[in-house]
């Protein structure tokens, strides 16, 4: 693919905003335009609150416009450990935010007339095709009765292999960039300024105000929300939480389509919906998920999710490839609400594959706290919160973050280079110093020091995103060494390679 991490919903052309290019004060300044700091804006603004939204990119640019679009109560936090853990009370009170954040967006639709994010309400399925995974889905099953919401044993169709499933209905599916898009215009008319290109390079916290700075000007505003996936600069929550990659594609298949969410219990878990591309009946496939900034391994990822696909459906032919950024949590929720750096801070991170519901559910909790000082899930999701069942995986996470703080320096010479091929990036030796080249598709090298400034973690290249990912806390860099998502704030330094490499193999276009 000519672009390699294009997900569907980039095929349609969306208006640009402004940049912010004078200072400006406000009472909320959100940062990060996708489906957790547009919808938390609206919120605010509807409240009567002024607000200005912040987006490094263009908005849904980052996570938010490369999901699925699955908006459900089937999460990835299964209930019946939610149960172990929390108590059915508090199962019951997550699940019904769930619902809430369905209805929310229905009804943004409806009220603001976001044709673009193609909604339907549909059913979700879990089904099982091993019978290893028997015991955890009869566990979820029942989880589900004892909340009270009604399940079905039966479903149009099977899937190849499918050993027994239980469904849910009315979930929702959509194009989540028209959504976002459709949340933009809606704050645009509401006089909230939306600003795209507009990365936080610095933000503090000055006699009751903060003031974050943007292309040189600085935005003083009284509340500060990070929806930005992850907090920027240092946060406790960093330790807390552990960055994948999960992958998707889209295909038509030989199969008829058939209109149903689907999850299966695999670990990593498969998750499929229907789709259209160019008006043609398809399917997008999502899993095969994988640490960030680990081995590189996205092209192996991609051929486990071709031969699930073949295996389940037969390929026709394959549109779109792209892979995504989540983060898992160690305690099996969010971290959603006020965070102890500094007053009137609100983050909300760690929503694992469930991006949208948990984005949404987040703008309802946090427009909730700064209007109403109060919201009755701000405990459970509280980022403050120690829970003793997360320590072993506390320890165990961030010792492996050591190794890359201390180890893993790659010492390839730089001979290697010779050998690049277009899309590919290495680490090596040039004069004593540890560089990390890629060459792009036009055939141009780029050099960059391969050390992530949040932390000082070892960055690894990802052949998908065609970026430096950051296995220890999400931080992710383009060729150039320009941030695309944090928390890190700053580039990493770049360094000039004069090396060119010898005949790079073109990359196979999947149309």
């Amino acid at each position: 693919m000519e672009d390699i991490n294009k997900s569907l919903w980039e095929e349609k052309e969306y208006p640009n905003y402004t940049i912010l290019d004078i200072g400006v004060e406000t009472q909320v300044c959100v940062i990060g335009g996708g489906i957790t700091g547009l919808t938390t804006a609206l919120l605010l603004r509807q409240k009567g609150l002024e607000v200005v939204l912040l987006e490094r990119g263009k908005i849904g640019s980052g996570t938010s416009g490369h999901t699925t679009g699955h908006i459900t109560s089937a999460i990835d936090f299964y209930y019946h450990r939610l149960m172990r853990f929390y108590g059915q009370e508090t199962s019951q009170e997550i699940y019904m935010a769930t619902v809430k954040a369905r209805k929310l967006i229905e009804n943004l639709i409806n009220n603001y007339q976001i044709t673009d994010a193609n909604y339907e309400s549909i059913p979700a399925t879990y089904f099982v095709d091993r019978a290893k995974q028997m015991d955890e889905f009869f566990k979820e099953r029942d989880a589900f009765e004892k909340l009270g919401v009604g399940i079905a044993h039966d479903h149009e169709w099977k899937i190849e292999g499918e050993l027994t499933s239980f469904s849910i209905h009315n979930q929702g599916m959509m194009d989540t960039l028209g959504y976002l898009h459709g949340l933009a215009k809606a704050l645009t008319e509401a006089g909230v300024n939306v600003c795209e290109y507009s990365p936080v390079t610095d933000f503090t916290h000055v006699k009751d105000k903060w003031h974050i700075k943007v292309n040189g000007h600085f935005v003083v505003a009284d509340h500060l929300v990070q929806a930005t996936h992850t907090p920027l600069g240092l946060n406790p929550v960093h330790m807390e939480m552990v960055p994948y990659n999960s992958y998707v594609m889209v295909f038509k298949p030989k199969l008829p389509v058939q209109k149903g969410l689907f999850y299966d219990f695999s670990s990593p878990y498969h998750y499929i919906r229907p789709c259209k591309y160019k008006g043609e009946d398809c399917y997008m496939l999502g899993g095969a998920d994988s640490k960030s900034g680990k081995k590189n391994q996205q092209q192996q990822r991609l051929l486990k999710l071709r031969a699930y696909a073949e295996e389940k459906f037969g390929i026709e032919k394959i549109y779109h490839e792209w892979s995504s950024m989540f983060f898992e949590p160690s305690n099996e929720l969010p971290f959603i609400g006020k965070t102890p750096f500094g007053k009137n801070n609100y983050i909300a991170c760690g929503f694992s594959g469930d991006g949208l519901t948990f984005g949404t559910i987040s703008a309802m909790m946090i427009a909730s706290l700064i209007s109403e000082g109060r919201h009755p899930l701000e405990k459970t999701f509280n980022p403050s919160r120690v829970e003793f069942n997360a320590i072993p995986f506390i320890l165990r996470e961030n010792l492996n973050n050591m190794k890359d703080l201390i180890g893993d320096r790659i010492k390839l010479k730089i001979d290697k280079i010779k050998t690049l091929q277009k899309g590919k990036g290495i680490i090596v030796k040039i004069e004593e110093q540890t560089v990390g080249v890629s060459l792009d598709q036009k055939g141009e090298l780029h050099g960059v020091i391969p050390v992530c400034p949040h932390m000082k973690c070892l960055v690894k290249w990802n052949d998908q995103g065609q970026t430096w990912d950051c296995g220890c806390h999400g931080s992710r860099f383009n060729a150039k060494g320009e941030v695309v998502a944090g928390p890190s704030m700053n580039p990493l330094p770049t360094v000039k390679v004069e090396v060119q490499p010898v005949a790079p193999i073109p990359n196979t276009r999947i149309e």
